[in-house]
């Protein structure tokens, strides 16, 4: 987690904010793909908060699933958008033309999260920002 952070290090109007467990969490996955999941979740969050602010990652474990949540306080996201944003080519509000993307990273995060026996849930609401919660099992994907 801390190396998937410190790529977003240097960016002059966001302050990144870890809360991290003091013992590891282990997972069985492909952490590769965990890693991608992480990144992108943090580059949107530092992308939908132009005019930067604080984006906090937080993990957190039982001792069946592993949480990851990502929170900035950027544009946000009415209900609608919410429910639209993991479709692939989805862009929602403002950010259509404001902020450079294809709409394809959060419909891969989905794809990754589910194959991993995961899920994914969204706090969202205009001008307050938003929260991206990935659940994933400790043990690793079912079957």
């Amino acid at each position: 987690m801390r190396e998937s952070a410190a790529l977003f290090d240097g960016y002059p109007h966001h302050q990144l904010a870890l809360e991290l467990p003091d013992e590891p969490v282990a997972i069985r996955c492909d952490p590769l793909r965990v890693t991608q999941i992480v990144v992108n979740l943090i580059s949107n969050a530092v992308k939908y908060s132009p005019q930067g602010g604080p984006v906090g990652i937080a993990v957190n474990a039982t001792d069946e699933l592993a949480t990851v949540a990502v929170r900035d306080h950027g544009i946000g996201m009415s209900e609608a958008e919410v429910r639209r944003i993991f479709e692939p080519f989805s862009r929602v509000g403002l950010s259509r033309d404001a902020i450079p993307g294809v709409g394809l990273g959060l419909h891969v995060v989905l794809q990754l999260v589910r194959a991993h026996g995961g899920t994914v849930d969204v706090d969202s609401a205009p001008g307050r920002g938003s929260t991206f919660r990935v659940h994933l099992p400790r043990r690793g994907p079912p079957g």
